[in-house]
């Protein structure tokens, strides 16, 4: 969080799941750091519990 602190964006690839139990959810941040700017990037639709690691998308 220190880190998270000093922050103007925080990029995530965390599944939504993941994200939210280490709290490091949009949410969770947004409380804390209100300024924050949050994007969430995922291989897959914004909500889906598939993780998408490049090998993951080569075997698909």
């Amino acid at each position: 969080m220190i880190q998270i602190a000093s922050a103007d964006v925080v990029i995530s690839n965390f599944k939504p799941s993941s994200a939210k139990l280490l709290g490091l959810d949009a949410v969770a941040l947004r409380k804390k750091f209100p300024k924050l700017i949050y994007a969430q990037i995922s291989g897959y639709v914004i909500d889906d519990e598939t993780p998408a690691f490049d090998v993951v998308l080569q075997a698909e």
